[in-house]
């Protein structure tokens, strides 16, 4: 089982899931928001805490053979930012199998402007800052 925020600026989520997809045997990379070790904290001071409650779990079911479900469950887990909840997927590939190209639309009073899914409508362009992502802007 591999925990890690998908924010972390130490160890970045591209090394860890690289090496996830080359394991083989019981693998499970559960990735959170965050950055380094922010998602673990509170279980650091005793409160609960997912990432501790998921790690006993699979260290009990693999190490103990406790038989609760950890090892049935879809095996990559991600929390995704300011929501509740999980989105969990049968492999890496289905979270980063598919791209969706989002065109600018007119430049509005805040100097931005909405996204569609459409052709672009102006030639102007805006800069994002994300961590390392195929995302580009485009005129």
């Amino acid at each position: 089982m591999l925990a890690n925020a998908w924010g972390d600026s130490i160890f970045p989520p591209n090394q860890l899931t690289d090496f996830y997809e080359r394991l083989t045997g019981p693998k499970r990379p559960e990735l959170r928001p965050g950055d380094h070790a922010t998602a673990e904290a509170t279980g650091l001071a005793g409160l609960p805490n997912d990432v501790w409650t998921d790690t006993r779990a699979w260290l009990d079911h693999h190490l103990k053979g406790v038989d609760h479900g950890i090892d049935r469950l879809p095996p990559v887990r991600i929390g995704p930012q300011l929501q509740d909840g999980y989105e969990d997927y049968p492999d890496w590939r289905s979270v980063t199998g598919s791209t969706l190209t989002l065109s600018l639309g007119a430049r509005d009073r805040l100097a931005t402007g909405p996204l569609s899914t459409g052709a672009a409508r102006t030639g102007w362009t805006t800069p994002i800052s994300t961590a390392p992502t195929p995302a580009r802007t485009a005129a």
